[in-house]
């Protein structure tokens, strides 16, 4: 019996996430690490797969020796549970590796009017901070008026510059057009946090009235009634204390120096960002 494709699957390997890819014998993953365990910030694995053995380089950034690379090879073999395990193959010379496949994330969905500045900027700098502390949470975002954004763009300038400034980097996929909430993104959430209690629980029992009881509410008011650099700021500070509960420390005294104040360095890889119109809300 062959063993299963990799397509879509995360390993943990020493500390390390890899979300793997398998296309047509070969494969790939981004790798991302806990920086206060590793030095290194961002790496690379590609290989070839024939049946079930993986042949494979990894190429890691790192901050004091640069560029590091090394190759390895194993064997792909599904477990009782339906996860799969790479059984590194060693050689005389060279520890063998093993890949356990991590389980799914549990996730959260942030809730603001328009999906175009405040829970989008939950949702990336959530996902940014939760890579670098390697939980298996995720976040998304959206809308309760998600269809009243007009001609503004895809993404708030002020969001962008906030995350800039963060040092995450922006793909095209993140820079998506704003997206309405709906029963089905409420049912697959884990948690689901609006932003402005004053403004959302009124939207919430008018839309999305069945589901009231799994909203939890944050104090984040749009820019008629806060001004952005305040917003931005108190929703650092909420993200910093939900990724702390959700790592299980303690938030006040807490690992995660500097994430409140944005001074942590990027641990996702960055892109240039893309040129986006539209004025902020």
């Amino acid at each position: 019996m062959n063993a299963p494709s990799l397509e879509g699957r995360r390993f943990r390997i020493q500390g390390l996430v890899a979300d793997m890819h398998e296309h047509d014998g070969l494969v790939w993953a981004d790798l991302w690490a806990d920086r206060s365990v590793h030095a290194f910030l961002h790496g690379h694995l590609t290989g070839t797969r024939d049946g079930d053995r993986l042949r494979y380089g990894v190429t890691i950034a790192e901050r004091a020796r640069g560029v590091r690379t090394w190759e390895a090879a194993g064997r792909v073999v599904e477990q009782p549970d339906g996860r799969v395990r790479i059984t590194g193959i060693g050689s005389d010379d060279e520890a063998a590796d093993d890949l356990d496949e991590l389980g799914p994330f549990a996730t959260v969905l942030f809730v603001c009017t328009g999906n175009f500045y405040r829970s989008r900027f939950a949702e990336v700098l959530f996902n940014a901070r939760a890579v670098e502390r390697m939980l298996d949470w995720r976040a998304t975002s959206r809308g309760l008026r998600a269809w009243d954004t007009g001609a503004r763009g895809r993404m708030s300038p002020v969001t962008i510059e906030a995350l800039t400034a963060r040092g995450i980097g922006l793909t095209p996929a993140l820079l998506r057009a704003p997206a309405l909430a709906t029963p089905t993104d409420l049912e697959a959430a884990t948690r689901v946090i609006a932003l402005d209690e004053a403004e959302h629980r009124p939207l919430v029992a008018q839309w999305l009235g069945a589901f009231a009881d799994r909203f939890e509410f944050w104090s984040v008011p749009d820019t008629a009634d806060l001004d952005p650099a305040t917003a931005i700021a108190r929703i650092d500070a909420a993200v910093h204390d939900l990724i702390a509960e959700l790592a299980g420390l303690d938030v006040a005294g807490s690992e995660l120096v500097g994430l409140a104040d944005g001074a942590l360095e990027p641990g996702a890889a960055q892109v240039s960002e893309l040129p986006v119109g539209g004025n902020s809300t």
